[in-house]
């Protein structure tokens, strides 16, 4: 518990840093807050995806103008990533498993923003980073083996590197540290408010060792997003 909180300090600490580096007059500090539709996708011979599951997220954003039209937002936000999966191992048969899982990201995305009508169409593109802090899961009925119940129908979500830390009632999800690129494209309007869409492709694995070895197959998150902002 410790070390995450001194990652996630660190994580906190290096964004302020770099806004102190390279804000300047003109820079624009925003708040922006929305729904996140989030699920996994896994390969293992084959591709597959989860089902979604939706959730809010907020964040803080800098509005950096680097040349004409182009601009660096990077943001500091609290998300939910996760999936809902039908008859997984984790759940059993006839069983619905939903995994919520809490994130601190810094998505890094430039932007370019083109006057249309009376405000800025923006299209942007970016690298992001975020780090697992936990989270919780639930199913529709307790989970049982032969009538024993095993485990109540809900838990906490634990991010680990190896399947065999997980623990009683956990859910480890996997490995904490999570990065890929991002996407947006909005509207800004009325000069302070802005209407986005973004999607975030994870390109890391987070699939667990088993016992120190590497184990087959990828799991990696994928994001939808619609939000809302205002500049200060």
């Amino acid at each position: 518990m410790q070390t995450k909180n001194i990652k996630t300090a660190a994580l906190l600490l290096c964004f302020f840093l770099f806004l102190n580096r390279t804000a300047y007059s003109q820079t624009r500090m925003g708040i922006q807050a929305g729904l996140n539709a989030a699920y996994v996708q896994v390969t293992n011979g084959t591709s597959a995806v989860s089902g979604s599951i939706f959730r809010p997220g907020i964040g803080l954003l800098a509005d950096i103008p680097l040349v004409s039209k182009i601009y660096l937002r990077p943001a500091l936000a609290y998300s939910r990533k996760g999936f809902r999966q039908d008859h997984s191992w984790f759940a059993g048969r006839d069983n619905q498993l939903r995994v919520a899982a809490s994130y601190i990201e810094m998505p890094l995305p430039l932007v370019y923003k083109q006057e249309l009508g009376p405000g800025k169409l923006l299209v942007g593109a970016g690298p992001y980073i975020a780090y697992g802090t936990g989270g919780r899961w639930s199913t529709k009925y307790d989970i049982t083996e032969e009538d024993i119940v095993l485990s109540e129908n809900h838990g906490r979500v634990i991010f680990k590197k190896d399947i065999t830390e997980g623990g009683f009632n956990n859910y480890l999800y996997g490995q904490p540290w999570d990065y890929g690129a991002s996407f947006l494209l909005g509207y800004e309007f009325l000069k302070r408010f802005w209407l986005q869409a973004g999607f975030q492709l994870g390109t890391a694995d987070l699939k667990r060792m088993y016992s120190g070895k590497e184990r087959d197959g990828t799991l990696q998150n994928r994001e939808g997003s619609i939000s809302v902002g205002v500049y200060f």
